[in-house]
């Protein structure tokens, strides 16, 4: 069936999660200066994660990086101080998967010694060649982001010729990377990076065209919150990026996403149980129609 989400398993730390049945809500608890201009307070992140865990997230992100519209290198060292004493506090608190979005190897190595689960590199392992090494040797699983190069250039919207085919290619070269330092192809998903390096149309054109990333054959992500491509301005009303990003989110399940990245739990989890309502409708419409054309009968399926 041309719509169906493919059924794939994710091998991550504390086993294989099976995807694709439902759409995985990724929680982000966020450590960065923009949230915590001096220091993260590990007591209240772990609430903030409890919370994302009881209105419907299933794994947990941290991530001390700079959001848009900062776009600057972060040091290992001032990303570990901002860190560690959460992941602490989230891992003895928590009991579900944590993820943690760095492009730093030395980051990477310190957090998965205190079990991280997943690592979600927004650069794809092309930022800091030992990633992948770091990361193969734990059992954790990987998140493939896609940028334009180092942080300082994914404010830059560059134009590209046969833009999707190119992303295409750029993340299965991430893969062939992540193959290349040991990692099983199991172990391994991809994000496009919404937002990094793009235009505005090309965001969009991510999300209208996702399900061409099924070629792949790994499990696909989004990360739509608080995306300056969203809105018309970075100052807009919080109810106003709450409801792009629903919008970004609906596209995603019907582009067959397994899991989505994302602030707003309370809110989204429930557009998320929505749309996985409405993809499973389309998709019982379609095996009609199948089963109507094998018998001879007159196909009544949806218009594509």
């Amino acid at each position: 069936m041309p719509h169906q989400r493919p059924r794939l398993t994710w091998k991550i730390r504390e086993g294989e999660l099976p995807l694709g049945a439902r759409t995985i809500v990724i929680g982000c608890v966020d450590l960065s200066a923009q949230s915590w201009p001096v220091k993260p307070d590990p007591d209240a992140c772990l609430r903030h994660a409890q919370r994302h865990l009881e209105a419907g997230a299933e794994i947990v992100d941290v991530s001390a990086l700079p959001g848009p519209p900062v776009s600057v290198r972060m040091s290992a060292d001032e990303e570990l101080r901002r860190l560690v004493p959460t992941l602490r506090k989230l891992r003895s608190g928590l009991d579900a998967p944590v993820c943690v979005t760095t492009y730093n190897a030395e980051t990477a190595e310190r957090v998965l010694e205190l079990e991280a689960s997943i690592i979600h590199d927004p650069t794809g392992l092309a930022l800091d060649p030992p990633m992948g090494r770091v990361i193969n040797a734990t059992d954790a699983g990987v998140i493939l982001g896609h940028a334009p190069g180092p942080p300082e250039m994914w404010n830059r919207a560059r134009p590209v010729a046969r833009f999707m085919d190119s992303l295409l290619h750029e993340l299965d070269s991430a893969v062939a990377r992540a193959r290349q330092a040991g990692l099983e192809r199991r172990r391994v998903a991809v994000d496009p990076g919404l937002g990094r390096g793009k235009k505005a149309s090309q965001s969009w054109e991510v999300l209208e065209r996702l399900g061409d990333l099924r070629t792949l054959g790994q499990p696909v992500g989004i990360s739509p919150s608080r995306l300056p491509f969203l809105t018309d301005s970075v100052k807009a009303p919080e109810l106003e990026w709450t409801m792009a990003a629903s919008v970004a989110v609906t596209l995603a399940v019907r582009g067959s996403a397994h899991f989505v990245r994302v602030r707003e739990v309370e809110q989204l989890a429930a557009v998320v149980r929505a749309a996985d309502r409405w993809s499973e409708a389309l998709e019982e419409i379609d095996r009609d129609a199948e089963e109507r054309a094998r018998a001879g009968a007159p196909a009544q399926g949806r218009k594509r």
